[in-house]
């Protein structure tokens, strides 16, 4: 349920802040999706260290799940021939704070431009 919540209210703040119901809502499939693979191909682009911790979807994840395990084979760079494990892990905890996080930004945001826009 709280997850419901939370994708109503983003699904809000991204129509309030597209202006346009209609379209905001049709363009949100698509980007979701397309918005994940661009995510990850800049973050490989950029070599960014663990870049799973950047993509929402592993936050969600991470918090249905209750932990989520990801590897990065980055963080073994240059550490020698020593033994190096690469993995890391999310904990729900940080994974609800910063879905709530997002979606907390989001509706301000939104509230904010329509304060703007239509109220004044």
């Amino acid at each position: 349920m709280v997850l419901v919540l939370l994708a109503t209210a983003m699904g809000f703040a991204l129509a309030t802040l597209g202006r346009h119901t209609s379209a905001a809502l049709a363009r949100r499939p698509r980007t979701r999706w397309s918005g994940n693979s661009a995510r990850g191909l800049v973050l490989e682009i950029v070599d960014a260290p663990r870049p799973d911790q950047l993509m929402l979807s592993s936050h969600i994840g991470a918090w249905l799940a209750g932990e989520a395990s990801f590897w990065d084979p980055r963080a073994c760079v240059g550490s020698g021939n020593g033994f190096c494990d690469g993995s890391y892990t999310l904990g729900w905890g940080p994974a609800i704070a910063v879905l709530v996080t997002v979606t907390v930004a989001l509706t301000v945001g939104a509230f904010t431009a329509f304060r703007r826009r239509d109220l004044i």
